[in-house]
């Protein structure tokens, strides 16, 4: 089974471009809905075996020392009893991989697509701050969701923003020790000729994807938007379509989107990667 592996930071458009590449009928989308009760990057399914952790200390990272500890036959056994042998590839995303790429690689034994996805850094936070408070997020820091690295316990007094900033920038550093393909959500929605040959020729073979029209939800920081459950319609085969409630989030404020921009250039050639 040649396997193809979609990660990134939160909210970077993986789950768009998981459901984008599950349109070409030789890919075969493992977490299509809930079936598993874990979304669409699988959750449950990664809880059975183990692979599915948020330490205070390690964050979602998978240490080395840890990997004898997973049935690796038995998860492959059964992607395996899963997959359609129709297909040429299965697929499977899963944002807090980016972190662990290593095993991955491990798990595949390095027969695998691993490919970036990456947003504006806007639109990412933005997304963040939407994201959190429709799971609850209180006044002061309460991630609710996100990425959490190695060392995130330091930025448990820090705000929304600049978490979400510091693992942006984490997931660019990751991209580049790895030298891996990096695919655009923006690329996705726009140019759609374009990143359709570009993971075409990352994965050897010619995607057969006919043209849709992809609403680009990138502006969403600067009008305004409503909060939308995690139910979207992506069974019905629609990308970028959310179930509202009524509850809304304002666009963010210049003062706001300097912050962003602030915080980014400040921490920009800090990050560390290392664990």
């Amino acid at each position: 089974m040649k396997t193809i592996f979609l990660v990134g930071n939160w909210k970077s458009g993986t789950t768009l471009a998981q459901f984008y590449l599950a349109k070409d009928k030789n890919i075969f989308n493992f977490f299509p809905d809930k079936t598993d009760k874990g979304d669409y990057d699988g959750t449950n399914f990664w809880m059975k075996y183990g692979c599915h952790i948020q330490h205070k200390k390690w964050g979602n990272y998978i240490r080395k020392e840890y990997f004898d500890r997973v049935d690796k036959q038995l998860i492959m056994s059964d992607l395996n009893n899963r997959f359609d042998d129709k297909c040429k590839f299965g697929l499977l995303k899963r944002p807090q991989f980016v972190l662990n790429i290593e095993f991955i690689k491990w798990l595949f034994d390095n027969n695998v697509h691993i490919i970036g996805i990456k947003r504006d850094l806007i639109p990412t936070v933005y997304s963040y701050i939407r994201a959190n408070k429709a799971w609850g997020q209180k006044d002061g820091f309460e991630i609710k969701i996100g990425l959490h690295p190695p060392k995130w316990i330091n930025y448990i007094k820090s705000s929304v923003i600049e978490f979400a900033v510091w693992t942006y920038l984490y997931t660019e550093e990751i991209f580049k020790k790895y030298d891996m393909p990096v695919v655009k959500y923006e690329d996705i929605c726009d140019k759609q000729n374009y990143a359709r040959k570009q993971i075409s020729d990352i994965i050897n073979y010619d995607l057969n994807i006919p043209y849709e029209k992809i609403k680009n939800l990138n502006d969403a920081y600067k009008t305004g938007t409503i909060l939308v459950s995690r139910n979207r319609e992506t069974c019905k085969g629609n990308l970028n379509i959310g179930s509202p409630s009524k509850i809304e989030l304002p666009p963010l404020t210049n003062d706001e989107i300097k912050q962003i921009k602030d915080i980014y250039n400040k921490m920009k050639g800090s990050v560390d990667i290392r664990v």
